[in-house]
């Protein structure tokens, strides 16, 4: 527990989000018409090997004015909050409409088992310190020793939830489940006594 909370606070001193990166030109990526947004891609190359908690940059898609924040959170199946942090963006890049490779992630004292699934969210508001309105939430969740992308999420506020579905492996037991089903059902019709 020690070592967490050093580790965390010799940390605390390192830039996260966008604050210290140098500015990336602006570059094609998928782009989100909803401005102030924070997108995160799904071509990650750092992901591997946070299970130790030290920091990392993921790649992300920004489009921000002056003015916007974002709300940054890690967490794990078993701690909800790993780490939080709020980003300055507007005021470190902004106004800023393009790839941004270097957003990045916070140490956060890591001790994770391996294969621990992370998932990292990302609120864009519209001022600064989380001030005003959510304009734009993406979520990211990732196995910590391989890098493999788990879930991938990035609506705009107010779009309607996704419905959910059934894997291929669910889909065909549920199909099995339900031939058995039908096949016993004429079975005992088929031995009941006729009048």
């Amino acid at each position: 527990m020690l070592t967490l909370l050093w580790s965390v606070a010799a940390t605390c001193a390192d830039p996260v989000g966008t604050a210290g990166n140098p500015l990336p030109s602006a570059g094609a990526a998928p782009q989100s018409a909803v401005l102030p947004s924070i997108e995160i891609l799904s071509a990650q190359t750092n992901l591997a090997g946070t299970c130790g908690g030290q920091a990392f940059n993921i790649n992300t898609y920004i489009n921000v004015d002056s003015q916007s924040s974002a709300e940054v959170r890690l967490s794990t199946p078993a701690f909800p909050t790993l780490e939080q942090f709020i980003d300055e963006t507007g005021s470190n890049i902004g106004p800023f409409s393009g790839v941004y490779p270097t957003f990045n992630i916070q140490a956060f004292g890591g001790g994770l088992a391996p294969n621990t699934p992370i998932r990292i969210t990302i609120n864009t508001y519209t001022g600064h310190a989380l001030g005003g309105s959510l304009t734009y939430s993406t979520s990211m969740q990732y196995n910590c020793t391989t890098g493999a992308i788990l879930n991938l999420v990035a609506p705009a506020p107010g779009d309607p939830s996704p419905v959910p579905t059934l894997s291929d492996f669910g889909l065909a037991a549920t199909a099995l489940l339900l031939a058995l089903a039908g096949m016993l059902a004429m079975r005992r019709r088929a031995r009941a006594p006729r009048r």
